[in-house]
């Protein structure tokens, strides 16, 4: 198969001005078609043209399709995989025999100081477990979590809901460099430029619930945004670890903890859902997985 002709097929299949949406491509492509089995010459000439056009706005990054060997491959695990990711930073550890196992740490952009401190403990006993640091560059927990991880030394990756080349909010910039120059990695799923969007940041947590082994939702309120990963994770079959405050303070939060179909837990401190990922590695990780400490 020629790879590069399956990535200008596809990529000028996703920008037809009127067309088949990535979900109906993903259907067909499921059932055994490749790319330029759908795709016109027309379409592999604008495809190959956008691909130069993306190369020039984010000149750091680096695209991967579905196709390639450097797409992630715990994201092909769920069955809303995006076409394409964009990565920048140490991408190393994705070609690793660990496959870059981390955890989500998630919640509201508006935290109160005694979250902010469980989420710098669960960043902590994360990274010293050799477990990536996982979130979405947010205010509040999502930058707590990546700052503690970076003031360690350990790794964090930042799933962002904007184009690679693009930081949302703008205060985030900062951690985003550190991160892409500090052995971190960032991820987006959205072509260079691509600004934010009603539905870019509910597909962010999609990628960020796919990516984890598990997500820990700290603090979020009835309407948190954050409530879109929770429903991601349970539809991808990942483990859900929500603090009692969560799982007291929303009505999702207790009717996802209180269903004995869904892999869902309280944890009552950060400590006991560090316990929790120990857990679920044990029952269901390589055996070349460490274990978080608490």
């Amino acid at each position: 198969m020629d790879i590069a002709l399956e990535r200008a097929a596809l990529i000028g299949l996703l920008t037809r001005s009127a067309g088949m949406k990535w979900a109906e491509h993903r259907n067909r492509l499921d059932e055994g078609n490749r790319p330029t089995d759908l795709a016109t010459e027309h379409d592999i000439a604008r495809g190959d043209a956008t691909l130069a056009d993306w190369s020039r706005a984010a000149p750091a990054a680096s695209l991967f399709t579905y196709l390639d060997s450097g797409y992630p491959q715990q994201l092909l695990n769920v069955w809303d995989y995006p076409p394409f990711v964009f990565l920048q930073g140490d991408q190393a550890p994705l070609m690793g025999p660990r496959g870059d196992p981390g955890v989500s740490i998630v919640g509201t952009r508006n935290p109160t100081a005694g979250a902010i401190r469980d989420a710098r403990f669960l960043a902590r006993a994360l990274g010293e477990g050799q477990l990536a640091v996982i979130s979405g560059l947010a205010a509040g927990i999502d930058s707590a979590a990546h700052a503690e991880a970076l003031a360690l030394g350990c790794r964090t990756i930042g799933i962002i809901g904007t184009g690679i080349n693009r930081a949302y909010p703008a205060t985030s910039r900062d951690v985003q460099e550190a991160i892409a120059s500090g052995g971190g990695m960032l991820l987006s799923q959205f072509q260079p430029g691509a600004a934010p969007s009603k539905f870019s940041f509910p597909m962010r947590n999609g990628v960020m619930s796919a990516y984890g082994l598990a997500t820990i939702i700290v603090q979020a309120s009835e309407k948190s945004g954050t409530r879109h990963q929770a429903t991601q994770a349970v539809k991808h079959g990942r483990p859900l670890i929500l603090s009692q405050g969560v799982v007291e303070g929303t009505t999702w939060g207790r009717r996802l903890a209180e269903d004995p179909l869904i892999d869902a837990h309280a944890a009552k401190t950060p400590s006991e859902a560090v316990k929790i990922v120990q857990r679920i590695i044990r029952r269901g990780a390589p055996a070349a997985l460490p274990l978080p400490v608490t």
